[in-house]
């Protein structure tokens, strides 16, 4: 049995005789291999093997333990990008394109996390790519088109947003140089919505001001002479024909002035049988819509542009004097009528656009028959109605509280209902006149003028804010929202048609009779300056009147920017501008 040492753990020979030995290694005293020393500092043959396979496993240990560690790691980050795949894939089914291509990229290479979001850049790169082609062509309006996409989702894609602006930039030296070619040729249609189109893509410049001046002094009236229909600026110059294929009278814009809408009444025929057309400024695309339309009333333009409504007698038999008389609306695009009225009520008319487009408002009255009367009936009480043109609801707005209502007229902006009511008088006591606001959502009512001897059409500006109407033969008022008011009286009986400029900052009052017509300032800062203008006056009922009309009737504000849809043109979102040779219009 060999030695051991117990301070080192060496074996050493046996010491020959009984002298204690000393450790060859370390030279403290060994002990007997068998001894308990030996034993109860080894463990024997078996300690040392142990300790030696410890020794040996050591390294495979920490190898092991690094190898978890970075197992642990690497599936943690497959999870992470596995997140990312799912988010991609939520995104990209929610439509939200750019999102899901930022969280492709995120998800690296896990699965075809690469490939989708190569497919998903797909459209953005041909985008890219026929914007810069369209721009180095010159085609800035379509290179807008296909640029603004690009730079509104990816920002950062290529130069796109670099691209985008030089696209508006040629753009909008291509307007302005239109527009100035327009006002020489005095072509102020063409003018006006270059000039739109130049304010709205640079709102900071001076084109806002210029516009301005243009909308107040040579934005076109719209007019009837001859039962011919025409364009000119308030003064008389670049007047120019539309049309004078049919007869024309109540002709009024549509909200973005590229439609006019009129009624056509033939002197020889039925005496409410208008017929409703619409035409282009330039006299193509004269369209008949429909039939048995009212003919001493406005067709009214939605808010969209996209449908007219109208007083219609389609549902009334003149042979027997009964019938319904009623609101219909038109889609201009197909020429499909829906008659809204029909089997609830007798009479109703007036129809007037709420501002979001959803609602139409009307007054209804009740129904009596005297066959001495011109159509066999006579108007009793009445109420305004609002109709939800989306779920069909009716709502009873004014409840017996304006038995003798007559016109209703929505304010561009909000929930105002202008309601006139009208007292008919007998041969020796004139027709007493009022007006009151409604208010839609509340159902409060407003007086603001009562007892009024003769009231003309009152006429909301275009942004909302002031109220004007005629009151008696020659005195013009203008309301404000505060319930201020300023009155003017000319030196002209009126017809009581008023018409504002599109900026709102002037009104035109037409002249009765044949007489001279006025343009008056809204803040009375230039004196009224009289118009000779010529237009239909009609008979003693209204038929074949065609007074002037400046903008939209009940026009959305502010006043939206040409389209090629007629639809008003975002400049800040997808839809591009007018192609610039679009823009000269009525050529």
């Amino acid at each position: 049995m060999p030695w051991f040492c117990p301070a080192c753990a060496t074996p050493n020979p046996t010491p020959r005789g009984n002298a204690p030995a000393a450790c060859a290694a370390c030279g403290a005293p060994l002990a007997d291999g068998a001894s308990p020393a030996w034993r109860a500092g080894t463990g024997g043959e078996t300690g040392r093997a142990r300790l030696r396979l410890a020794i040996l496993l050591a390294p495979l240990l920490i190898l092991a333990v690094t190898l978890a560690g970075f197992g642990a790691r690497a599936w943690v980050e497959e999870r992470r990008l596995a997140r990312h795949y799912a988010r991609a894939e939520d995104a990209a089914a929610a439509g939200r394109i750019p999102a899901a291509i930022a969280a492709y990229a995120a998800a690296g290479g896990h699965r075809d996390a690469a490939d989708r979001r190569a497919a998903l850049l797909a459209p953005y790169r041909r985008g890219y790519l026929d914007g810069v082609a369209a721009l180095e062509a010159g085609r800035h309006d379509a290179a807008i088109a296909a640029l603004q996409p690009v730079a509104r989702d990816l920002p950062r894609y290529e130069d796109a947003a670099a691209r985008l602006g030089e696209a508006r930039a040629g753009h909008l030296d291509a307007l302005r140089r239109a527009a100035t070619t327009a006002e020489a040729d005095e072509d102020w249609l063409a003018a006006e919505r270059a000039w739109v189109l130049v304010a709205a893509a640079d709102p900071d410049g001076d084109a806002t001001a210029h516009l301005a001046n243009l909308q107040r002094h040579r934005a076109p009236l719209l007019y009837a002479r001859d039962r011919a229909l025409y364009l000119a600026a308030p003064d008389g110059s670049g007047e120019r024909l539309v049309t004078d294929a049919v007869p024309v009278a109540w002709p009024t814009w549509n909200p973005d002035k590229t439609r006019i809408a009129f009624v056509s009444h033939d002197p020889a025929g039925p005496d409410f049988d208008g017929v409703l057309y619409v035409v282009d400024p330039d006299g193509r695309r004269l369209t008949r819509l429909d039939r048995w339309v009212h003919p001493s009333q406005w067709p009214v333009w939605s808010p969209d542009g996209t449908r007219l409504a109208f007083t219609s007698f389609a549902r009334f038999d003149f042979a027997r004097n009964q019938g319904a008389i009623g609101v219909r609306v038109v889609d201009v695009a197909t020429g499909r009528p829906t008659d809204l009225t029909a089997g609830r009520l007798n009479y109703a008319g007036s129809p007037t656009w709420a501002p979001d487009g959803r609602r139409l408002g009307f007054v209804s009255r009740q129904v009596g028959y005297d066959p001495r009367s011109e159509i066999g009936i006579v108007l009793g009480k009445g109420d305004a109605f609002v109709l939800d043109l989306d779920s069909g609801a009716w709502t009873n707005a004014t409840r017996g509280r304006i038995p003798d209502i007559w016109r209703a007229a929505w304010a561009p902006v909000g929930e105002r209902l202008l309601l006139v009511e009208r007292r008919w008088g007998g041969w020796s006591e004139p027709d007493a006149l009022g007006l009151q606001i409604l208010d839609a959502a509340t159902g409060t009512l407003r007086p603001i003028a009562a007892g009024l001897p003769s009231v003309g059409l009152p006429a909301w500006s275009p942004d909302g804010s002031r109220l004007a109407f005629v009151a008696g033969p020659r005195t013009l008022r203008l309301r404000h929202a505060d319930g201020g008011e300023r009155r003017i009286t000319l030196p002209v009986d009126l017809t009581g048609v008023l018409a504002w400029s599109p900026d709102g900052g002037a009104l035109l009052a037409a002249g009765d009779l044949g007489r001279d017509s006025y343009l008056v300032t809204a803040d009375g800062s230039v004196p009224p300056a009289k118009l000779a203008l010529e237009y239909d006056i009609g008979g003693r009922d209204g038929g074949g009147a065609a007074p002037p009309q400046w903008g939209a009737r009940n026009q959305p504000a502010p006043f939206a920017a040409p389209t090629v849809g007629g639809t008003g043109w975002d400049h800040a979102g997808a839809s591009p501008p007018v192609e610039t040779g679009a823009v000269r219009g009525a050529r």
